[in-house]
């Protein structure tokens, strides 16, 4: 059975499209609109990511249980 690629593969295009037209974070590209350059919370979020990657890898994938839940999140 074939499938019809055509709408999805437009609607991926559209996507990419929309993506690459922001990624202008520094401006150096007048063929770009500007793109969402830092935020405050950047600090933040790598931390909380190394947080949980250490406790993935503490807890493997037991760290999907809810007793280590309350255990890794409080």
């Amino acid at each position: 059975m074939s499938r019809n690629w055509t709408g999805p593969a437009i609607i991926a295009a559209l996507a990419l499209v929309a993506v690459l037209a922001t990624l202008d974070c520094a401006d150096d590209s007048a063929l770009l609109g500007p793109g969402p350059g830092l935020t405050l919370d950047e600090g933040f979020n790598v931390e909380v990511g190394v947080y949980l990657m250490q406790s993935f890898a503490e807890y493997g994938f037991g760290a999907l249980h809810p007793a280590s839940l309350l255990e890794i999140f409080g």
